[in-house]
């Protein structure tokens, strides 16, 4: 009896219309929805005393001489990748 209903089932072709799209669109969540849009970007203002400081010279004259440079404090005769094989 049950695998009678069942084969019926199975041979019966059930058949569902089809929505029309703009309907289906308009049931669609658009995602805006969740998050709020964010305030326009306001770069921050900085003071007349910053800004003159910043357009003069430095102070001090800081030498970028390459043998000053600390890549020279590591011990030169120590190989790049020893104990990592």
């Amino acid at each position: 009896m049950l695998e009678a209903k069942w084969v019926k089932m199975n041979d019966t072709v059930n058949t569902q219309l089809i929505p029309s799209s703009s309907s289906y669109i308009a049931n669609l969540p658009s995602g805006r929805d969740i998050h709020s849009t964010p305030a326009a970007y306001t770069p921050p203002q900085l003071d007349a005393e910053q800004i003159v400081r910043m357009r003069a010279p430095p102070d001090t004259y800081e030498s970028l001489d390459v043998a000053e440079s600390s890549d020279e404090d590591a011990v030169e005769g120590e190989a790049v990748g020893r104990g990592y094989f």
